[in-house]
């Protein structure tokens, strides 16, 4: 042994010194290593880690212990809560939404556990709202008690009406309005065509044999009572005779929404939303029942060759329509809301006058239709550009303007990309909290006298080690996820929704960015401890291949983004594709699994290489589990900041109806009225 091995093994076994028996272990394992290097003691440099050693301070074990320590249940805490927000955001508009498509249906949104923890947040920040807080929520018993306190709230009575005959037709009752409610019609709202309009579904499905199911008439192709039908009839020209129209649906939905603090983010605009949804729409949803009640009608004309009666039931037609479309209320635009109706009846007028030879009354109504068309306007109808930038809430939408810009689109996709991010972000923190700690369990599990040695090794890493840790294993799979997600089109910003491969590739990307940074910290500190520490056998066995995995699972993230330019590509090539693409993404985790399981099995004789390594990654695995914690920050920040610039759907951003969208529509239906 020469005076340099001797000098080193003092060094590094200062640790050691209160346990003598222990360090002279150490050092036998510490020459063992040496001896097994194959280099003759007196070639061996030793002038940089005597340098190294000696230089080195006393550590603070107990100092670097506790702020690992603090960190560790500060990470984990922040994780939790974020995990914990998120989560009850989701859980909320979740809720929310499940409970108003029951109410629509007339199902009661029940008493069980989730949603009475719903109702207890709703009743903290909305206890103002009209509808859903009352122990019958869904059900006529809410409307009629809110009907109590204000007899006169026209709103609250169209949508009790409303409730009670979805209630009818799930009894297979028949009946219309009470006296009393028919003397407060007269009484508040006596020109308003819409309600002889909501009382021909129970006198259509009496007349056709009508089957019920969740609150909706399927109505029979064949008329089975001929004074049902005529008073269906009789409805609607009484309807058509009415001088005006509104649906005082809408207020009451913005009554809803207004119940509910100013919107700040996705979450709270959807919770809130889906509250306003409890406010029943009068022909939505429920049945085709003007639709129904046009073709039956325009059947029996032709088969009558009854000219006149048709050419009566035209006028009436167009009188009624002229009434909706010109309405400030005309109702929200939703599926099978009144204008699709109306232009189901005139398309029925239209065939009835092709078939009975009325070519001007076909002239007449091949014009009509093309304004009404307008007026269910869908996102197909857009320009390829603006049809692009939809996200998925315009394109839930029925009806959109058509005069919406692709910058109106791309506000509101915004929002709804960093709450995608938002949920991704939060996962992946949560993965590499997981695997900070797999790190630090490693670190921490070893007998004393292993953690001993290598504390005695640590001073052999610079300063510099630990910048090329930092700079290839956090910088790096950073920099190089941004550049091709975010300066490239490999990102697939613009990828659809609603299509499943976008995305799968926006779930690879950043997992694989997450994997390959694992990847790159571990082989990293590997390859720094080879480079200090070989002489010591600390060097790593076919390195090449942790980073031929590294550089695999890099490669994954543009080539998911490759996607959209393969050209057209059956569901079965692209699934194949993407597979591949997974695999590649994959392969780094299968790498850190390999990785874990040596470790965990690794004996005690080779233990300190993995000990080692772990040391060196822990603060940096640490600090990546805050730059994703960070990424959720700032993904939460520019979620609320494009909200806040969002032109659509936000509540604020009307006065009088559920939003600007809502209020542009209506707009658009009060011009075409000009060429009605």
């Amino acid at each position: 042994m020469t005076p340099e091995v001797e000098r080193f093994l003092n060094l590094a076994t200062r640790p050691l010194e209160a346990t003598p028996n222990e360090r002279e272990e150490a050092k036998g394992e510490f020459m063992s290593r040496i001896t097994h290097g194959g280099v003759p003691y007196e070639m061996l440099d030793l002038a940089e880690p005597l340098d190294r050693l000696a230089g080195a301070k006393p550590p603070k074990n107990a100092l670097r212990r506790s702020l690992l320590l603090t960190g560790a249940v500060l990470l984990t805490a922040s994780v939790a809560i974020t995990i914990a927000m998120l989560g009850w955001e989701i859980f909320l508009i979740s809720q929310a939404n499940m409970a108003s498509s029951q109410s629509r249906y007339g199902i009661s949104p029940g008493l069980g556990k989730d949603y009475l923890m719903m109702m207890d947040r709703v009743r903290a920040i909305a206890p103002d709202l009209p509808l859903g807080l009352h122990p019958h929520s869904g059900k006529s018993e809410e409307t009629a008690a809110a009907l109590a306190k204000n007899p006169d709230d026209i709103a609250m009575l169209q949508e009790h009406v409303i409730r009670e005959m979805r209630e009818v037709s799930q009894s297979h009752g028949s009946n219309g309005f009470t006296s009393d409610e028919q003397a407060s019609i007269n009484r508040l709202d006596q020109d308003n065509a819409l309600w002889p309009l909501i009382q021909i579904n129970l006198h259509l499905a009496k007349a056709t044999g009508a089957t019920t199911g969740f609150g909706t008439y399927y109505m029979g192709s064949q008329i089975t009572s001929e004074p049902d039908f005529q008073q269906a009839l009789k409805l609607f020209s009484e309807a058509a005779a009415k001088p005006s129209y509104s649906d005082h649906s809408t207020s009451l939905k913005r009554r809803q929404l207004d119940a509910f603090p100013p919107s700040r983010s996705l979450a709270e605009s959807m919770v809130a939303t889906g509250f306003s949804r409890w406010v029943s729409s009068p022909f939505s949803y429920y049945s085709a029942n003007l639709s129904a009640l046009g073709n039956l009608h325009c059947e029996r004309l032709v088969a009558a060759a009854d000219k006149e009666g048709l050419a009566n039931f035209h006028r009436e037609w167009k009188q009624l329509c002229g009434h909706i479309i010109g309405s400030t209320q005309s109702g929200e635009s939703e599926y099978n809301d009144i204008f699709h109706q109306l232009k189901e009846i005139g398309n029925s007028l239209e065939s009835a006058f092709d078939r009975l030879g009325m070519a001007v009354e076909k002239a007449d109504m091949e014009q009509r239709l093309k304004i009404l068309d307008r007026l269910v306007f869908t996102s197909s109808n857009l320009p390829p550009e603006v049809a692009k930038a939809l996200g998925p809430r315009l394109k839930s939408e029925n009806r959109v303007p058509a005069n919406l810009t692709v910058e109106e689109a791309l506000t509101s996709r915004r929002v709804e990309f960093l709450f995608f991010y938002r949920i991704l972000a939060t996962s992946l923190a949560f993965l590499a909290l997981v695997f900070a700690g797999l790190v630090a369990f490693e670190t921490c599990r070893r007998s004393r006298i292993v953690k001993n040695m290598a504390r005695g090794l640590v001073p052999l890493l610079r300063k510099e080690d630990h910048l090329w840790m930092a700079g290839l294993g956090l910088a790096l799979p950073w920099a190089w996820w941004w550049t091709i997600t975010r300066m490239t089109p490999l990102g697939w910003r613009d990828g659809d929704f609603d299509k499943p491969w976008p995305s799968i590739v926006w779930l690879i990307q950043p997992s694989a960015g997450v994997v390959f940074a694992a990847v790159m910290l571990l082989q990293t500190a590997r390859w720094r401890w080879g480079v200090h520490g070989g002489f010591l056998g600390l060097g790593v066995p076919l390195p090449w291949i942790g980073w031929g995995v590294a550089t695999l699972t890099a490669l994954s993230i543009p080539v998911a983004g490759v996607l959209p330019y393969l050209g057209s590509m059956t569901d079965n090539e692209t699934g194949v594709f993407l597979a591949g693409v997974t695999g590649m993404a994959a392969c780094g985790g299968l790498w850190l699994l390999w990785q874990g399981i040596m470790t965990l099995f690794t004996p005690r004789a080779g233990a300190l290489r993995p000990n080692l390594v772990m040391r060196a990654t822990l603060p940096w695995a640490m600090t990546g589990v805050v730059t994703l914690l960070a990424s959720v920050a700032v993904s939460t920040a520019l979620e609320r900041y494009w909200f806040s610039k969002d032109p659509l759907f936000p509540s604020w951003t009307s006065k009088t109806f559920p939003n600007a969208l809502q209020e542009r529509i209506a707009e658009e239906n009060r011009q075409a009225a000009q060429g009605w």
